[in-house]
């Protein structure tokens, strides 16, 4: 299935998925992005744009890892 990510076009985006694991008692949905560089990636975070399509995401926790 594929799924809107607004990302087309931003520079150095390459891939993304989301992925979806389920059991009996809840669904937990990861979502995995591709970028040419991790300086990429930041600076797709600094516009207005990044603020508008995340402003209604809830967060419990976010971390990075290598």
């Amino acid at each position: 299935e594929k799924f809107e990510t607004h990302l087309e076009g931003v520079k150095g985006f390459k891939k993304f998925n989301l992925i979806k694991a389920t059991n009996k008692e809840l669904s937990l949905y990861v979502s995995q992005g591709e970028w040419n560089s991790e300086g990429d990636f930041w600076s797709w975070t600094k516009p207005e744009a990044f603020r508008l399509v995340h402003k209604d995401a809830a967060y419990e926790s976010c971390a990075l890892t290598d």
